[in-house]
């Protein structure tokens, strides 16, 4: 059996999948593109070639749990038995009011965002178990994270992959997998182009004040696929409006942190798995943080409060 690592990555003749193709296959990954059109899918591996990397294309469009079996079968087949890196990238973003929509945008919508990426985790993470060790990233999106007129569709769709990754990552992280996702703000890509200025102006809202290029997002797509990032099982990796880029372990309640305690979620989350191994701590039922008599109920929350943990840190 090969020991060069497979990616697998969807939507991967464009755009951020295209980019993250590339990142990976510098690192001497064998990236496995997925895409609808040939003449695109065929031009990304001949770059990938030219430049010394080693890829190969899987004309598919993904639709249904079939298609995607199909697809996960073929990845196994080029990558002499294994797939080690799954990239749920494809999707599809119809923006409109809801009682516009049709059933059917609401089923292929649902199709490609949803149920694609479920059956190839499926068919790809029990053998990434059994092997010990694998990495599945999930492309989501910053409307998932907060109501917006026009995206009940697409949001509501990735806000389902943003729970499944933290699903996944509890049910295969225990055997090596891990998963995680990137929420991308505007992004410049072919796919988001015909948004024109549109795009810009959401985009001003951010601190950059400008769209990301494919490349940026790639960046923590690999960052997220590799040993770079061994530690870290259901996180997020998002651009919010009007804050800065994050890594949000997305397991159990957030700790805001309060004036005098810092500025990053991202620390409080630290010292918070610090406090749970210091004391013995777990989750219950709605992701409340328990113990002893209290699992399970709101009142155990107060444990998380920041001056609680900067306690523990003093004490230790």
């Amino acid at each position: 059996m090969s020991t060069v690592a497979t990616a697998l990555i969807t939507g991967g003749t464009s755009g951020i999948g295209r980019a993250a193709a590339n990142k990976l296959a510098q690192l001497g990954i064998h990236v496995l593109v997925v895409g609808r059109n040939v003449e695109r899918g065929e031009k990304t591996v001949a770059e990938i070639r030219a430049a010394g990397g080693k890829a190969d294309f899987i004309s598919s469009d993904l639709r249904d749990a079939s298609s995607a079996r199909a697809v996960a079968r073929r990845a196994i087949e080029l990558g002499n038995g294994h797939v080690d890196i799954l990239i749920n990238n494809a999707g599809i973003f119809p923006f409109g009011p809801t009682h516009e929509m049709t059933e059917e945008v609401f089923e292929s919508v649902y199709a490609v965002n949803v149920k694609v990426p479920y059956f190839l985790v499926a068919e790809l993470a029990p053998l990434m178990a059994k092997r010990g060790k694998g990495a599945i990233v999930n492309v989501s999106t910053m409307v998932a994270d907060y109501g917006a007129s026009g995206m009940s569709l697409y949001g509501s769709s990735k806000a389902a992959i943003n729970l499944l990754t933290k699903a996944w990552a509890a049910e295969y992280g225990p055997s090596g997998v891990r998963v995680n996702a990137v929420s991308p703000g505007p992004t410049r890509t072919e796919g988001t182009d015909a948004m024109g200025e549109a795009l810009d102006q959401l985009a001003a809202q951010a601190p950059a004040g400008r769209p990301a290029a494919a490349d940026e997002i790639a960046e923590a797509i690999v960052f997220l696929a590799t040993d770079r990032s061994s530690f870290i099982h259901g996180g997020k990796a998002c651009r919010r409006r009007r804050a800065h880029r994050h890594l949000k372990i997305a397991s159990g309640p957030s700790v805001r942190p309060k004036r005098g305690y810092g500025n990053t979620e991202f620390g409080f989350q630290i010292l918070r798995l610090f406090f749970i191994r210091r004391h013995g701590i777990h989750q219950g039922m709605g992701g409340y943080p328990t113990a002893g008599r209290n699992r399970g109920r709101p009142e155990a929350e107060t444990a998380w409060s920041p001056s609680a943990l900067l306690n523990s840190l003093t004490a230790a």
